[in-house]
């Protein structure tokens, strides 16, 4: 069997802090999956599109542009700006403090990837890829979908 780098692992969410930088459509479907989950979530951008503005009422929006402090007590971080360099530095700063971190456009800036999750029944599925074929990961997400979700 091939080795991998990336090992899946579920972690208690309840009372974990994710820091989600960026407002836009990563950012969004990041959201949206941490919020079927009990983490606090914070999301740090100058502006958000319709659709957070939509659910703003479930997480704390910081209007604002990145800086190392939104880094402070956070559990989890998400590098989801339009910026590649912003999203790079987020990912060096949140990794000097043992942060665990995911740069939305730069797997090797990872030190995890964001899952595709399915819920079901009391389960819940995790699924990733190994950052080379996004579009085969979400064929597969989407089977499990198809197969599991509302079960």
């Amino acid at each position: 069997m091939k080795s991998r780098e990336f090992f899946p692992l579920f972690v208690r969410t309840s009372g974990r802090k994710v820091v989600v930088f960026g407002g836009g459509n990563v950012a969004a479907r990041r959201v949206k999956t941490l919020l079927g989950f009990r983490f606090h979530i914070t999301v740090v951008a100058p502006h958000i599109q319709k659709e957070l503005q939509e659910l703003s009422g479930q997480f704390t929006w910081i209007c604002g542009q990145y800086d190392p402090k939104y880094l402070e007590h956070a559990d989890l971080v998400l590098a989801c700006t339009s910026d590649r360099e912003v999203n790079q530095q987020i990912g060096i700063d949140a990794k000097s403090i043992n942060l665990l971190v995911n740069v939305c456009d730069n797997k090797e800036a990872c030190s995890f990837y964001f899952p595709g999750v399915v819920f079901c029944r009391d389960a819940t599925i995790g699924i990733a890829g190994n950052g080379d074929d996004h579009k085969a990961v979400k064929t597969v997400i989407d089977e499990v979908r198809n197969r599991f979700e509302g079960d």
